[in-house]
């Protein structure tokens, strides 16, 4: 009787040491894809901004969450900055790019697109005067890019020209990643960027490789939303 105690003893250590040993495998496997103590951001269940963007596709399994009452966009308030032409008051301030603000091919809408030719890390970036995103609640556009899973990162500047939370571009693409064959609409909401609700002067959007990157962008715009409203449906017995 005795020995058979100790048998089951040690058939629960042993259980116990092996399922120990997994869920240290399994954090240490997590670990290498995710370090949320070197997120700027301390985002909860996201990834850190310098992941690429087939890590974050791989992790999240794309396209991105959805929200549970997603918004409507209301075409009717939007602030165009870019459209055939850049918006009124906005300019050109890329760095590390060979940006032509009149592409006749492709475009996705109109006449004109914006071509970007980007050095490693170069980025298209256009800026404003300082103004107020409360009316706006998504920043739009649509992209193009010249490989399969291109790595563009957006992000915006806050009045003092100080870079805000940088997002991958895949995570809000209809399609789910970027690439050369169609154009993909993105629709960021302002609150992922850490731009609502807030003055800003710079929208942009970066190669984030090592190496020289093509990519279009056209129907650049801020965007306003207008809310689903859910009555309760009251259903009473007959008498």
């Amino acid at each position: 009787m005795v020995a058979k105690r100790l048998s089951l003893i040690a058939l629960a250590v042993t259980l116990s040491l092996v399922l120990i040993a997994r869920v240290t495998e399994a954090k240490s496997q997590i670990s290498k894809q995710v370090d949320l103590s070197n997120d700027p951001a301390r985002w909860r269940d996201e990834i850190g901004q310098g992941f690429a963007e087939p890590q974050w596709t791989a992790w999240y399994g794309a396209p991105p969450r959805t929200r549970l009452i997603a918004p409507l966009s209301d075409y009717s308030q939007t602030l165009d900055i870019y459209r055939d032409g850049l918006g009124t008051g906005w300019a050109d301030w890329s760095w590390n790019a060979t940006v032509d603000l009149a592409a006749s091919n492709p475009v996705y809408s109109g006449t004109r697109a914006i071509s970007v030719t980007a050095q490693a890390y170069g980025t298209l970036s256009l800026h404003h005067a300082s103004f107020d995103t409360t009316p706006y609640f998504w920043l739009e556009f649509y992209v193009r890019g010249s490989v399969v899973n291109q790595q563009l990162y957006a992000y915006a500047n806050d009045e003092q020209d100080t870079e805000l939370r940088y997002l991958p571009v895949c995570r809000y693409c209809d399609g789910g990643a970027i690439g050369p064959v169609t154009w993909q609409r993105v629709r960021i909401p302002l609150s992922d960027l850490d731009a609502a609700r807030r003055r800003i002067q710079r929208v942009s959007i970066k190669n984030y490789t090592d190496h020289i990157s093509t990519f279009w962008v056209d129907e650049v715009r801020l965007v306003a939303a207008t809310w689903r409203v859910y009555l309760p449906l009251v259903i009473r017995a007959s008498q």
